[in-house]
Formats: structure tokens, sequence, C-alpha cells
């Protein structure tokens, strides 16, 4: 028990006393009480209440409890606090409460005794001014872990007003989970007291009134004081920071997952030092291990190709200068085995309020490979456009003269190179021959096939006439030079300019067609034999159709033609490619082959064939 002197009257005129007589409680009061409240005697018996009512509002919680806490035996030390004067004035008080026990040993009431300290009033009020200064919220806690003083931050972050807060346990203000651990700290600060500063410890969960969490960190520092050591806590919510962190910190991982998932290489470029930050997968990238690389920005340039040196600086003033809005770059590096490899280099740049670059990040890539390939690609390419170029030349540049006839033909590949050819070679008897082919396929190699069918077939009509000998040897040379998985289906005509009579091997293609005057079919000229390039001792016997008539219209073509399916997978057909030669039958050999063609990309919807598409057309003046 705390010893008092006994009774209070005897020391200080400024003591009350608290007597409980049955249900009545019966107050007496020194005359230094009475003049410091202003209030009398008969005051206090008509209100028994007054006493609670004299003291200041946002105080009153806090002396109820300290009286709860007395009348519950527990020894309570002197308290500070304001009271209300009659008068309407404002004065501090120390107070301090015991328990008085009859002879019996009884509790019968208490003791009370209120100094006035309103010399300190103006200090106080400075120290409270001061605290409301500062952003964070501050508690100022005795040894026993109970608030004695807050600032107005500390009733915003925890939600409770002053009243609520003074006289509580700290413990009270942190979730119960912590409550043992929190009390041991405090245990353990109070017997070793010192500076802590913000942050240091391992944080603080703090609980709001309505019952919220929110993680702050927490400094502490001891004040020494005539009532004993107390702790003033300064604490600051760290809710957004924490979300801040957490974001970045997301941002990060998926950055870090996205640079994992392209192989990239990172670095960090201070403008300010000129350092940068090489990641590993960078110097890894160019074979140099992680101590083998200084993080400077010489480095990267003495890397550089000397024939890149130059462009690369232009690139990245001109980026800093804001000359071009993104920076991206394909340069050489020198790999540590001596040889170079091709990056590609994106960054960007992170500017201060006058917006001057002070930072830059980006990432690098080894592109080497993909260059290599881009490289032999463009060589394949120009293989392949030569090949078409030879293949167009291969091709007849123009029609043949020929009096009482127009002639057109037309060769358009699905690719490069066509694996369809025309001809009009000159026979060695005097006639015109008339040649369209097609071999199974389309692209490179069905072209090359072709034109060595082509050129055979032109070499070996300057020394033979008859159709059968000619395709008889065509057909054995190709099953000489080519596997069984090619063939050729051709169809070889005759025309004699001087009788007009029309002579034909049909090897295996689609069947051609003559059409009168009136664009009526007259005559279908079906296959006669079997294709080119599958058995030997195959009989090529020529066909005569006979006379051709003038206004007779002769259509030659490939199954290009006939197999462009439409979006619906309808095919073009021999019905509508007649139809379009029969309503345009008034025009020229050449605008007939020109509509065809139009008409098939048309029907298909396409910009260019699926497969390839040749047509000769002859007309008969």
């Amino acid at each position: 028990m705390i010893e008092y002197p006994q009774p209070f009257a005897a020391v200080t005129p400024y003591f009350y006393r608290v007597t409980f007589h049955g249900d009545a409680v019966l107050t007496d009061h020194g005359p230094g009480c009475l003049a410091m409240t202003g209030y009398g005697p008969e005051d206090y018996t008509s209100d028994p209440l007054l006493w609670i009512r004299m003291v200041h509002p946002d105080e009153r919680e806090i002396v109820q409890r300290h009286v709860a806490r007395v009348n519950a035996g527990e020894d309570v030390l002197p308290f500070e606090h304001r009271i209300l004067h009659r008068n309407g004035t404002t004065r501090w008080v120390r107070h301090t409460i015991i328990q008085r026990h009859n002879t019996a040993g009884a509790k019968c009431g208490y003791d009370g005794l209120l100094e006035e300290i309103t010399e300190h009033e103006d200090l106080v009020k400075f120290f409270q001014r001061t605290m409301e200064l500062i952003p964070d919220a501050i508690l100022i806690a005795d040894a026993d872990g109970r608030v004695v003083l807050v600032n107005s931050q500390a009733e915003r972050t925890f939600g409770q007003g002053r009243g609520e807060l003074l006289g509580r346990s700290v413990n009270a203000l942190i979730p119960t989970r912590f409550h043992q651990k929190h009390s041991e700290k405090c245990a353990a600060y109070v017997s070793a007291p010192c500076l802590r500063a913000m942050g240091a410890g391992s944080g603080f969960v703090g609980l709001r009134k309505e019952g919220s969490e929110f993680p702050a960190e927490i400094s502490l520092g001891p004040l020494e004081t005539r009532h004993g050591m107390h702790v003033v806590c300064t604490i600051r919510d760290v809710t957004e920071r924490k979300q801040t962190e957490d974001t970045l910190r997301e941002s990060e991982e998926r950055f870090a997952l996205a640079v994992r998932g392209t192989d990239a290489g990172i670095w960090d470029w201070d403008l300010r030092t000129n350092r940068v930050h090489f990641s590993t997968r960078w110097k890894s990238m160019l074979g140099y291990e992680e101590h083998e690389i200084a993080d400077e920005f010489h480095v990267w340039e003495h890397l550089l190709h000397p024939d890149d040196r130059v462009r690369a600086m232009e690139r990245i003033q001109a980026y800093l200068k804001g000359d071009i809005s993104e920076y991206e770059l394909e340069h050489r590096l020198r790999h540590k085995d001596g040889s170079y490899r091709w990056i590609l280099a994106r960054g960007a740049s992170v500017r201060d309020e006058n917006q001057l670059p002070y930072r830059m990040v980006g990432s690098h890539l080894d592109i080497t490979e993909k260059k290599q390939a881009m490289e032999t690609l463009r060589e394949h390419e120009a293989q392949l456009l030569a090949a078409q170029r030879i293949q167009e030349l291969l091709l007849p540049q123009s029609a043949p003269t020929l009096p009482g006839f127009d002639i057109a033909g037309a060769c358009h590949p699905a690719e490069f190179a066509a694996g369809d050819y025309f001809d009009y070679p000159p026979m060695a008897d005097h006639t015109l021959g008339l040649v369209i082919a097609d071999v199974t396929g389309h692209g490179f190699a069905p072209a090359l096939l072709m034109s060595a069918v082509q050129s055979q077939l032109r070499a070996l009509v300057e020394i033979h006439s008859a159709m059968d000998a000619i395709l008889h040897r065509v057909n054995m040379r190709l099953l000489e030079r080519t596997d069984q998985s090619r063939f050729v289906t051709l169809f070889f005509a005759k025309i004699d300019p001087a009788s007009r009579t029309l002579t034909y091997v049909n090897a295996g293609h689609p069947p051609g067609y003559i059409l009168d005057k009136a664009g009526n079919v007259k005559s279908k000229l079906d296959s006669t034999t079997i294709v080119l390039g599958v058995l030997p001792d195959v009989e090529f016997i020529a066909g005569e159709y006979g006379v051709l008539e003038p206004g007779d219209i002769l259509l030659l073509l490939t199954d290009g033609v006939l197999e462009a399916f439409s979006p619906d997978n309808i095919p073009f057909g021999v019905d509508r490619a007649l139809g379009v030669v029969r309503d345009h039958r008034d025009g020229t050999a050449r605008e007939i082959v020109d509509v065809l063609y139009r008409e098939v990309l048309a029907f298909s919807r396409r910009s260019l064939p699926r497969d390839d598409v040749t047509l000769v057309v002859v007309k008969v003046h």
C-alpha cells in the first residue's frame, strides 16, 4: 500500500474525504479544496455528481477510471488533470486518491488530495502545442504502460478521442495476439531504456477503435519525470507506403519474370555518375563472368564494333535530347571469344522535373541467330527471284506472228516460280507448235523440272517434226532423271498455217476446247495417252482435229484454273471458264487470257492463285 499522511487535513487544507454510509455517499472538503473549486459544502451535498462535473470534459473519463481502480483496491499514483472553477476558469491539479478502511478493516471510502499546479500550465500547454505540430501520432506512457498524454494525430490514427486514450494500457491499442509479446518488450525496455530510432525495431501493428489493423513504425525515447520514468512513443502509419512497396515488389517480380521469359540482359545507367549496372545475364550473353566486367559506361563503348560506334552514340544522344521518342538500337558487341554478337537494345529514360534525363534503363537481346537467319533468307529470296526471272525469260516474251491467227498465253505462278509452262516452238516442218504443261506440285522443285522439260522439248522440235517421237524422248529422259513422285501432264499441238489443220497429243492434261464464233463448244480435246515420267514405252500417237474455221477459239488451260476454289469451297470449273471465254469472244486473245485470270482471282477472293495458273488462247480470223 502507498503510505500517505493521515489525515490529509493535518498536511494541507486541499483535501477532501468521501465516506460510504449505506447507500449514501458523504463528502467532506477542506477549506483550500473549497476555495480552489469555488463551491461550498452545500453544493456538494445537493449535487452528489458535482465532483465529476467540475472535471474538465476531456479528462472526466480519466478521473473516473482512476477512481474505479481505487474502488477495486488498486494503488494509484498521483495523476494530473484540469478542473473547472465555478467562475469558469481552468485549474491544473495533481490528484492523489487512497482507500480508507474502518477499524474492522472494511473499506469505508477514500481520501483525496488536490494540489494546484497552475504554475505548470503554460509549460504543459507549450508541450501539448509542440506535440500537435508533429505529423506522427505521439503517445506518452508511464512505467506501467498507461497512456498519460497524446496528440491529435494519435486520436486520428487510432480512431479514438483523447478521453478514450488517456489512462488506458498501450496493449489496448494493439491486436490481442500481440499482448503477451508486447508486455515482455515493454518490461525489457523499462529495465534498460534507450533511444530507439524510427524503423529500428521489428515493426508495430496498430488497432483502431472499429477493429481494423494497420502497419506502423515506432520510435521510443525515455522521459524522466518526478513521477518516474515515462516513455515517449512516436507512431507512424505506413499503410500507404506498404501498399506502394507491395505494388512495387509485384511490379519488380513481374518484370523479373518477363525478363527471364525473354532471356534478356538488363542494364541500368546512372547518367549523373556514368556508372552502369549490367545484369549477370547481360554479361554471360557476351561470355563473361560476373566479376569480369566493371559497371562503367566505357566498358560498353569498348565492346562496340568499330563500324557501329558512331551510329550508336548518335542514336543515344538523339534519344536523350528528345529528338526521337523511343530508343532502339541494333549493334554489335564483342564476345569474350573475339567474335561479335548482334544485339537489339531497347531502353527508356527517367527525367526530373525539368525534363532532364538522369537515368536510363533497358534490355539487351542477342539477335545474332535471327540476323544470320535473315541473311540466309535474303540470299534464298535473291536466288528465288533469280530463278523466277530465268523462268520468265524462258517463257515466250511475245506471241508468234501467224497469218490468220491471234495467239496469247500467260503463266501466273503461285510462288516464286511455276511448275506450269507454255510455249510456241517453231517445228522442223514449218508448222507452229503449241505446248502447255503442268508438273505435279508448285514451287521451286517443280519449276526446275519444268525448265528441264521445256529446254529438252525446244531442242527436239528443231530436229524432229513427229510429235510422238519428240514426246517419247522427253518421257524416257524424265524416267532416267526423276523419281516417280513427279510426273508431267502436257498438251502438245501443231497448227499448219497453210491448211489451218490442228494436230495434237494430250498426255494426261486437262482437255482443250474449241468454241465456234457463237461461243458454243465444237470439240473437247480429251487426253490421248498417259502422263509423262511414269511408264516407259508409252505410245504418244497424235490425233488430228481437222480444219480450224474462221471465228473458232482454241482454249488450253491447266488445273490451276479449274481447281481454284471459292471461300465456300466451290471449284471454278470448266463451265465457268467456258462462260468467261464465251462472254468475251469478241475481244482479242490477250484480252480473253487476262479477263479469265482476273475472274479466277475474284472467284477465289485471293490476290495470288493457290496453284499455278496457265492459259493459252488461239483465235482464228
